[in-house]
């Protein structure tokens, strides 16, 4: 399945979810109230026999149905919520915290230069790297509601322990839910269930509540009690369909990343031999965090012991391995030895096609390029990158202009900073020597600490790199790009509940980003390439929008609406835009670069494309 079939996949068990979420919470709440109606009229009629219709036709049975009911939905909302401030605070929910990436530690400096890499290859933004340093097991999780949103954590084990091709094996499993659509699913999992689970501690609120009362008054607390366990009992019923809807949803998610993994690399001894230490470590996956049993369906293997297999989120460590050993035998040894020889004489990126077929996908092309990506990128910018004033003195850096009256302008709006300035100048040096090619990859290796600012600290950034861009009245190519990453990246907002918008409703942002990239490629017959795209997306013709400095604001304003396009606009639209920059049929470095930040955008991570010296 490519990208866009695993999102619709994802959806479908989204469904799936809702449906068996519906079934639990009524069976849940008619087993609570029945039980508690049939014991109240027992205590208070002892003499009269109970029947079952005078218990569905008692009154307080439809209120207590109805009252938990609701109880359930709003605390699976209260959760949700919760849950909608993103992978960090998921991450910190279980005691895992960001890595220092200032770091001499060399396991800590290889996990954090696995995940650049495999964010790198697979178009995404790096994600907050974080650790869980008190656990001594092998394991891992992503988190997070969207693709630049997400949160890759793993426990000190898994990096004391592993190898790099393990690590990398265990990295990229996790990227495949990333890219899968699985970390949105996993996150609706947790706050649909959690009303279930809190059943249990409202039983516990009611037992404890009559271990205080039965000092006062033993009828009193007999009542609680009785109240207290049918909650308790019950709750722990919520919690087995919880558990068994877990495992239903996320058994087969983990093959399939597992999988996914295998093609990533194309080394099944890596994740095959991080499976393996598992099964031979006597900590195993297993988390010591309490709350890790919140998020079991989120980790690489299976974080929380469980009696019966068929609660289990994971399949057997026998069967994944079993399963990655088949592709082995399959062949699979033949042609990474035949991929690794083939990319050899490459310079950066994969070939060119068709770029909707490409996105969400890995391949070990894309990761020797970003391998051969940060190897070019010097130590001491990387090692810039990972501070926080570094990261915005890069970005400062990437944004000034070689000469004129632009750079007069820019040199004066620092001349307060003469330092950052100074700094900034020294930085765009080693830039140039850089080259071009790599201005995404250098501000992909900043936005991780750029993430961590204060809100105040943030705008003013943006603040600062917005004045640098226009400075000079002309908006270009190359600060566009910059701006725009850094904006949708820094400054976007998701919602869990997002509605979309009809692509009707979209036609005016359409034709504004597509006039900017046919201004962004100079191309002499911009009229018929826009008439064509823009045809082949609605069918009709539509009149193309004058580009200035100005129009920055509107430009930043399409893609914020774009991206609540619907995922099969966003698919055609992303291949309009690729005809249009084929139009010419030359496609130069700021194309690419364009095209790339188009699906960071509209949040379609696309792995590194082969493009012409421009």
């Amino acid at each position: 399945m490519n990208f866009f079939q695993n999102q619709e996949h994802a959806r479908s068990q989204t469904k799936k979810l809702i449906f068996l979420y519906t079934i639990a919470v009524l069976l849940t709440a008619l087993i609570i109230a029945f039980l508690v109606v049939a014991g109240s009229e027992q205590k208070m009629h002892p003499e009269i026999a109970i029947s079952l219709n005078k218990i569905l036709l008692n009154p307080f049975f439809t209120y207590m149905f109805v009252g938990l009911i609701v109880f359930i939905l709003l605390c699976s909302a209260y959760k949700i919520y919760a849950l909608s401030k993103g992978g960090k605070y998921i991450a910190e929910m279980v005691g895992a915290i960001p890595v220092d990436h200032t770091t001499t530690d060399p396991q800590i400096k290889k996990y954090i230069n696995v995940v650049e890499e495999m964010a790198l290859a697979s178009g995404t933004r790096v994600p907050a790297i974080y650790i869980m340093e008190g656990e001594s097991s092998i394991n891992a999780f992503a988190a997070g509601y969207e693709v630049d949103d997400a949160v890759v954590a793993v426990s000190r084990g898994a990096i004391d322990l592993l190898t790099r091709e393990e690590l990398q094996g265990v990295v990229a499993h996790e990227f495949s839910h990333i890219l899968n659509g699985d970390m949105k699913l996993n996150i609706k999992l947790m706050g649909y269930l959690f009303g279930l689970s809190a059943l249990v501690e409202i039983g516990n609120m009611f037992l404890r509540s009559n271990r205080h009362r039965s000092y006062s008054s033993n009828k009193k607390g007999n009542g609680a009690a009785g109240i207290g366990l049918i909650f308790f009992v019950c709750g722990i019923v919520g919690m087995f369909f919880a558990g068994l809807i877990k495992a239903a949803v996320s058994r087969q998610r983990e093959f399939l990343a597992d999988a996914s993994a295998v093609q990533f690399t194309r080394n099944p001894q890596g994740i095959g031999g991080a499976l393996k230490k598992i099964l031979g470590l006597e900590a195993g996956s297993l988390i010591k965090e309490p709350r890790a049993s919140e998020i079991g369906h989120l980790f690489f293997g299976q974080a929380v012991s469980n009696f019966f297999s068929f609660f289990a989120t994971h399949p057997p460590l026998v069967a994944r391995i079993k399963a990655i050993d088949q592709r082995l035998l399959e062949g699979m040894e033949g042609r990474a030895e035949k991929v690794k020889a083939s990319v050899g004489g490459q310079n950066l990126v994969s070939s060119f096609g068709p770029a909707a077929e490409k996105v969400g996908r890995i391949t070990q092309e894309n990761v020797l390029a970003a391998h051969q990506i940060l190897q070019a990128i010097p130590t001491n910018l990387h090692d810039l990158a990972q501070k926080k004033t570094g990261s915005q003195a890069l970005c400062y850096a990437l944004c000034l202009e070689s000469s004129g009256e632009g750079r007069k302008s820019q040199k004066k709006y620092f001349e307060s900073t003469p330092q950052l300035w100074q700094e900034m100048l020294e930085i765009e040096i080693k830039l140039n020597a850089l080259g071009a090619r790599y201005r995404i990859a250098v501000v992909d290796l900043a936005l991780p600490i750029l993430k961590t600012l204060t809100v105040d600290e943030r705008d003013k950034f943006l603040e600062n790199c917005k004045h640098l861009v226009q400075v000079d009245g002309k908006l270009s190519a190359r600060e566009f790009i910059l701006y725009e990453l850094m904006w949708q990246s820094l400054k976007a907002e998701h919602t869990f509940f997002e509605k979309h918008i009809p692509p009707r409703a979209l036609k005016a942002n359409v034709a504004c980003i597509f006039s900017f990239l046919l201004l962004l490629g100079k191309t002499q017959n911009a009229t018929e390439v826009f008439s064509k795209a823009v045809l082949g997306l609605y069918g009709e013709s539509l009149p193309m929008t004058e580009v200035t400095s100005k129009t920055l604001s509107e430009i930043t304003e399409a893609f914020e609406r774009l991206r609540k396009a619907p995922l099969s606009f966003k698919q055609n639209f992303l291949t309009a835009c690729q005809q249009i920059i084929e139009g010419d049929r030359r496609t130069t470095v700021l194309e690419y670069e364009f095209l790339r930040l188009v699906s960071a955008i509209l949040l379609l991570p696309l792995p590194p494309l082969e493009i012409s010296a421009g």
